[in-house]
C-alpha cells in the first residue's frame, strides 16, 4: 500500500484490515474520523472513495500498459529527485509552473545539483534566489502529483516563517515577492485578458456594434479582473507576508469603495482625489504597510478582545494613511515609470527594441523576467497598452525556428528528437524545453535566438503595435494586440512581419552556422 494513502488512511495504527482486488482496495479502519476522504479522492490514481460502517472502499483508475510504464517512469524520476534533493525533510514547499518544478529549500548544501542534471526526464536545473527550479518540461504536471502523492505535499503548502531572509539578495527578495504575489492573479488576469481581447477583435472586424446586450456582458467579464485587481492582490499579498489574508482582502474593500473613487475629499487642507480601481502597485505597498500594523495590533490587544480589537485597529490606520498618503505616492511613481517606459519607446523605439529584443530571453534564463511583466501588467491594467509584451512576443519564434533549423542540419539522432518535441512546443509559446535542452548548451544559437527577438521586436517598435490584454502563448496571443480603435490589416502587417524577421534572422543565421560538434558527434545516425 502507498505511504501516503496509509497517511491518509489516519497511520497504520488506524488500519484494521486491508486487502486488494483487481483495482479495488478494501480498508477496515478503527475510526473513520481519522480518514481523509478529499485527500484520498484527490489522488491523481483515485478514481473514487466509497466509506460505510467503518469500512472504505477505494477504486483505482484502470491506466492502459502505456500510462502505467509512464506512471513509472514518473515515480522513478520522483524518487530521484528526493533522493537528490536531501529528501522531503530538506523541502519547505513544492509547486510547478508550465514547465518546471519549483522547490524552496532548506539546506541548499545537501542539493546534488550536477546529479539532477542527467537524471533522465530532467533538462536541466538552477537556483533562482532561493528557489531551486528543475526543468521537466510537458510532463511537469504529472511528475508534479507523482511527487505530492508519493511523499505527501501539499499544493497550498505555506512558506515557514523561520526562513532566514538576511542572506537575500534586493534582487532576489524583489523577484520572489512579485511571484509570491502576482502568480495567484495571473489566470484571472488571462482569463478575462483573453476574452475582451476575442471581443475586441470582433469589434474590429465589425461583427457586432458594441450595444449588443451579449456583448456588454462580456465585456464586462473580460474588464472584471482588471477592475476588481485590487481584491485579488490584497488577498496574495497578505498572504505572502503572513498575515490573515481576509485582512487584505478588506483593506481593498475599503480602498476601492466606489463612493470615493476619483472624489475631491479633504483632509486637513490636503485635497485627495484618485482611484484605486485597476491598480497594481498602491494595493500591494498599502497592504504591506498593514501587515506591520496587524502585528502590532495582535501583539497589544488582549485575546479576549483580539477578534474585534485588531480589526478595528488594522483597518482603522492602514485604509486611512494607504488611501490618504502611501496610495497617492505610489500612483504618481506608477504613472512616471509607464510614461518613461512610453517615452523611451516613443523617442528611441529602435533603441527600446535592441535592448528588450536581446536581453528578454536572457532575464527567462536567470529568472528575472518578471520584473518586466509587472511593469507591462501595470500599463495594461491602467488601460494604456504596453510596448514591452509586443516587443517580446516574436521570441518565442525566433527561439523556434533556431532550433528547427538545428532539426535539419544535425545528424545526431538524439538531438533531432528534441528539437522536434521542443520545436513543437515552441511553437504553441512555450520555449523553456527549446531553450535548455538545445539553444542554450550550444550558447551560440542560444545568442543567435536573442538576435532574432532583437529583430522581431525593432518591427514593433517602428509599428508602434502595442498589447492591450494579458493572455495565450505562441499564436495564441494574436487577440492581445486588438484594442479599441486598432485597425486589423496594421496589426496583422505588424505580427506577420515581426515573425518572418525574427524567425528569417533565426533560422538563416543558424542553418548556415550550425555544425555537430562535441556532443553531438554521439549517437550520430549514418547518412548516404
Amino acid at each position: 500500500m502507498e505511504k501516503v494513502i496509509i497517511n491518509y488512511l489516519g497511520e497504520m495504527h488506524n488500519i484494521v484490515k486491508a486487502k486488494q482486488k483487481e483495482n479495488k482496495l478494501y480498508v477496515t479502519v478503527k475510526d473513520i474520523g481519522h480518514v481523509n476522504i478529499s485527500k484520498l479522492k484527490g489522488l491523481n490514481y483515485v478514481y473514487d472513495v466509497i466509506q460505510s460502517h467503518g469500512k472504505i472502499i477505494i477504486f483505482f483508475k484502470d491506466f492502459s500498459m502505456e500510462e502505467k510504464e509512464m506512471s513509472k517512469d514518473f515515480k522513478e524520476l520522483s524518487t530521484n529527485i528526493m533522493d537528490n534533493i536531501g529528501g522531503k525533510e530538506n523541502v519547505k514547499s513544492v509547486m510547478h509552473c508550465v514547465t518546471r518544478l519549483r522547490f524552496l529549500i532548506y539546506n541548499k548544501d545537501k542539493v546534488n545539483v550536477e546529479a539532477i542534471k542527467k537524471l533522465d526526464g530532467a533538462m536541466g536545473c538552477q537556483w533562482v534566489g532561493e528557489q531551486f527550479q528543475i526543468i521537466i518540461g510537458a510532463n511537469v504536471n504529472e511528475v508534479y502529483c507523482t511527487l505530492c502523492d508519493e511523499y505527501g505535499f501539499e499544493q497550498t503548502d505555506i512558506v515557514d516563517d523561520n526562513v532566514n531572509e538576511e542572506n537575500k539578495s534586493f534582487k532576489d527578495k524583489l523577484i520572489g515577492t512579485l511571484t509570491g504575489i502576482l502568480m495567484p492573479a495571473m489566470s484571472l488576469i488571462i482569463g478575462g485578458g483573453m476574452i475582451k481581447a476575442i471581443m475586441m477583435m470582433i469589434l474590429s472586424l465589425h461583427w457586432v456594434t458594441g450595444e449588443e446586450s451579449w456583448f456588454t456582458l462580456l465585456m464586462a467579464i473580460g474588464d472584471a479582473p482588471f477592475y476588481f485587481l485590487p481584491f485579488v492582490l490584497g488577498y496574495s499579498t497578505a498572504k505572502h507576508f503572513n498575515m490573515n489574508p481576509v485582512y487584505g482582502l478588506g483593506i481593498a474593500m475599503g480602498m476601492c469603495y466606489p463612493t470615493i473613487q476619483n472624489v475631491p475629499l479633504d483632509f486637513f487642507g490636503l485635497t485627495v482625489s484618485t482611484s484605486y480601481t485597476s491598480t497594481l502597485l498602491p494595493i500591494i505597498f498599502v497592504v504591506w504597510f498593514g501587515t506591520y500594523v496587524y502585528r502590532f495590533a495582535e501583539r497589544i490587544t488582549p485575546k479576549l478582545l483580539s477578534s474585534f480589537v485588531v480589526p478595528i485597529i488594522t483597518f482603522g490606520v492602514t485604509i486611512p494613511l494607504g488611501f490618504i498618503l502611501i496610495g497617492p505616492v505610489l500612483n504618481a511613481f506608477s504613472q512616471v515609470l509607464c510614461d518613461s517606459i512610453m517615452w523611451l519607446y516613443s523617442e528611441m523605439p529602435i533603441v527600446a527594441a535592441i535592448i528588450l529584443g536581446l536581453a528578454w530571453q536572457v532575464l527567462v534564463v536567470f529568472g528575472m523576467h518578471s520584473v518586466f511583466s509587472s511593469l507591462a501588467t501595470l500599463q495594461i491594467a491602467a488601460g494604456t497598452g504596453t510596448p514591452i509584451l509586443s516587443m517580446i512576443f516574436p521570441a518565442f519564434f525566433a527561439q523556434t525556428m533556431t532550433v528547427w533549423a538545428i532539426y535539419f542540419k544535425t545528424k545526431n539522432i538524439d538531438l533531432k528528437s528534441k528539437c522536434m518535441s521542443s520545436g513543437i512546443s515552441g511553437l504553441l509559446g512555450v520555449t523553456e524545453p527549446a531553450i535548455y535542452t538545445v539553444t542554450l548548451p550550444r550558447i551560440k544559437y542560444f545568442i543567435i535566438s536573442c538576435i532574432g527577438t532583437a529583430g522581431g521586436a525593432l518591427v514593433m517598435a517602428i509599428t508602434g503595435t502595442l498589447r492591450y490584454s494579458l493572455g495565450g502563448l505562441g499564436f495564441f496571443t494574436f487577440p492581445t494586440f486588438f484594442g479599441e480603435g486598432v485597425l486589423m490589416s496594421n496589426v496583422l502587417f505588424a505580427i506577420v512581419t515581426s515573425l518572418l524577421v525574427a524567425g528569417g534572422i533565426s533560422f538563416i543565421l543558424t542553418f548556415i552556422t550550425y555544425k555537430d560538434e562535441g556532443m553531438d558527434l554521439e549517437n550520430y545516425e549514418s547518412v548516404e
